[in-house]
């Protein structure tokens, strides 16, 4: 049997079957049990290479064979598996005969799903040698999903007769570990996942963290991370994360404060919608993992989605692989299953064959696949559809080149379900353009970093419910290290690192014509009065602040973009508690946009 793994894109290409089993849900994931078994329903009928045929389930499983897909005639056997689980959310499963036949083109299966499934919600593929669905491991592909929306069904093109699962992508692994934390600090899972939908109403958030419906599992999570962590910033595929944002998060996980770092092949798409979401198909969200410390260093925290338990074994009884966070920029272009065979056997390709591991294993198929006459790989179906018939394995794809990095809003010490109160902000903001009302629904106080240097106080403040800075107003405040107690400082864009405070300020009602992107205000002038000026986590800020902000708007004037100056004056008042350290890369991009915006004046 040769395992089957292909890259994903818009439409993905799953593996080949011995069994087809698709599932939607996770909790299977974390459970052991008997393989499945077989049920009526199934069909055997010899097909002719050259007429090809139709295969149809009694549970409306189909498999369509054209002429040329299969190398010589055949029979083939298309038999349903029981895919039961204790929570019912698995769907269907079908294996395939006979066991191990490369094919000539591949064939398309494609598999019923749920009234209302979400056209986003891509299944993912496991794949399994053998007849044991219980060793299945992710190849990091995903099914397509097509027809209407109480007539969807997955296909799955299918090279190879071998073992396939198809699953839900509902980062699991993630939340849990989230939840888990948040107990921990007096918050628990149910008033965790209230708050979220609370804060995202249109969204569902299940209470086992997995949607079995077909609602999107990207939604989902996105929601999640909304509500509790600051979006950072994404990173895409050869744009490597600086050492100073890599120690920025390895700081954070170590104050105690969490950090998920989510991850999706090629480039980040844009936040839109009425959620503000990045793009919510599976293949833009493919996975997520938290970082935590593990033997005294902070690492990448991977749920395999497999439920192998010679591989759990081999991994020490868990499905669990951890990752050094520091080599991050690393981890991102791994070929599939490598960071598994790495701390299983230590090598790439020790998993593709039992005689390269002392388990005796082979979940995988090899690095760098087999030949299929050396024709370029890219989007399976175009590739299909275009190019005619081929038969062999590609290499393993590396499917998280691109990263986003979410750090916890909340300090380690605070229960994230009931931060503490006592913190004002209040602000009249006069700018061309500017009609709303500065209604503040996220605020935040902490410790950032400038050019690498830690320690500067920061008040971050938005009017959006969820605290994207996006999708609502928002400012930031930025003060120099030496402060006093009943002092006068006048603002400047020259930044904290020269000893003058600085505030930023953007708002959707106000963008550039060009890129729909809010246009950015600094400040130039201005004061602020300390009342109380802490420097220290616990300590805090307390004062006035009479900013006065210039900006350059890019508008379209006859066809031609121009940059119209702006400027307008924010009055505010403050009383917030210095938080922690866990703020450095926020601070830092905007202390650089400032400079940025003094060089071009």
């Amino acid at each position: 049997m040769k395992s089957l793994l292909f890259p994903h894109n818009t439409a993905l290409l799953l593996g080949g079957l011995l069994a087809a089993l698709v599932w939607v849900g996770c909790d299977f994931f974390e459970k052991d049990g008997e393989a499945a078994g077989d049920l009526p329903g199934g069909i055997t009928m010899m097909v002719d290479a050259d007429e090809g045929a139709t295969l149809t389930t009694e549970g409306g499983i189909i498999a369509t064979i054209e002429p040329g897909d299969l190398p010589e005639d055949t029979e083939v056997s298309m038999v349903p598996v029981a895919v039961e689980d204790s929570d019912g959310r698995n769907i269907a499963g079908v294996r395939f005969e006979p066991d191990g036949m490369i094919l000539d083109s591949p064939i398309v299966v494609s598999f019923p799903l749920s009234a209302g499934w979400d056209a986003t919600n891509e299944p993912f593929v496991l794949e399994f040698k053998g007849s044991d669905r219980r060793r299945a491991v992710n190849t990091f592909a995903y099914a397509r999903v097509v027809g209407s929306s109480n007539n969807r069904r997955a296909e799955v093109l299918v090279s190879h007769f071998s073992g396939v699962v198809c699953a839900s992508n509902c980062h699991a692994g993630t939340i849990q570990q989230v939840l888990a934390n948040f107990e921990g600090r007096g918050c628990s899972q149910s008033e965790a996942l209230e708050r979220v939908r609370d804060n995202f109403p249109g969204v569902e958030i299940p209470s086992g963290g997995c949607n079995i419906n077909g609602a999107s599992n990207v939604e989902t999570v996105q929601a999640f991370l909304d509500t509790y962590f600051i979006d950072v910033g994404g990173y895409d595929a050869n744009q490597p994360i600086p050492s100073t944002t890599l120690n920025g998060i390895i700081d954070a996980v170590e104050d105690g404060r969490q950090v998920v770092v989510a991850f999706k092949p090629g480039t980040w798409g844009q936040r839109s919608g009425a959620n503000n979401f990045y793009p919510t198909s599976a293949l833009e969200f493919a996975h997520s993992a938290p970082l935590v410390v593990q033997n005294g260093e902070v690492q990448i925290r991977n749920t395999l989605a497999g439920t192998d338990q010679a591989l759990r074994d081999a991994l020490g009884g868990d499905n669990v692989v951890y990752y050094p966070a520091r080599q991050l920029n690393t981890f991102r272009n791994l070929q599939a299953g490598v960071a598994v065979e790495l701390a299983v056997c230590g090598a790439p390709d020790c998993l593709s064959d039992p005689s390269r591991n002392e388990f005796g294993l082979d979940n995988y198929h090899p690095v760098d696949g087999q030949s299929y006459a050396g024709r370029a790989w890219s989007d399976p179906w175009t590739y299909l559809f275009s190019q005619g018939a081929w038969s062999g394995i590609p290499p393993r794809s590396r499917p998280w080149t691109a990263v986003r990095i979410y750090v916890e809003r909340t300090d380690a010490t605070d229960n994230p379900c009931d931060p503490p109160e006592g913190d004002t902000f209040n602000a009249n903001i006069d700018l061309p353009g500017y009609t709303a009302t500065f209604d503040v629904n996220f605020l935040l106080a902490g410790l950032g970093s400038v050019d690498n240097e830690p320690g500067f106080p920061v008040i971050l403040v938005s009017s959006d419910p969820g605290g994207l800075f996006t999708r609502g107003d928002y400012m930031q405040i930025g003060f120099p290290k030496n402060l006093t107690d009943g002092a006068t400082y006048t603002l400047s864009i020259d930044g904290p690192d020269e000893g003058d405070p600085v505030a930023f300020f953007s708002t959707p009602q106000i963008k550039d014509e060009d890129s729909g992107i809010p246009t950015a205000f600094a400040s130039t002038s201005g004061t602020i009065t300390l009342e109380e000026a802490g420097t220290q986590p616990g300590e805090r800020l307390r004062g006035t602040m009479i900013a006065n902000l210039e900006g350059k708007q890019t508008q379209i004037i006859d066809g031609e973009e121009e940059q119209i100056p702006l400027s307008g004056q924010v009055t505010a008042t403050f009383d917030v508690e210095l938080r922690g350290s866990g703020m450095t890369m926020p601070v830092q991009v905007a202390i650089k946009a400032g400079r940025s915006m003094k060089n071009q004046r």
